[in-house]
């Protein structure tokens, strides 16, 4: 998993006392490009900013 330092501004934009409880974040798999790796694929995490989270719906691409 690699999280983008998008997400972690937008989780501790508040400070440390008012951080945010609810995210929207997708999560694509990226093939690992490294030949002699043991993993072979990893999961990014980037921060999609939202208005609102009411009729928010799962989309999985394929």
């Amino acid at each position: 998993m690699c999280a983008l330092t998008l997400l972690s501004k937008a989780v501790w934009v508040r400070g440390v006392r008012n951080v945010l409880y609810h995210t929207c974040v997708q999560l694509p798999r990226k093939r690992n490009e490294g030949e002699d790796s043991a993993i072979k694929s990893y999961t990014l995490v980037p921060f999609v900013p939202v208005t609102t989270f009411q009729n928010l719906q799962t989309v999985n691409v394929g």
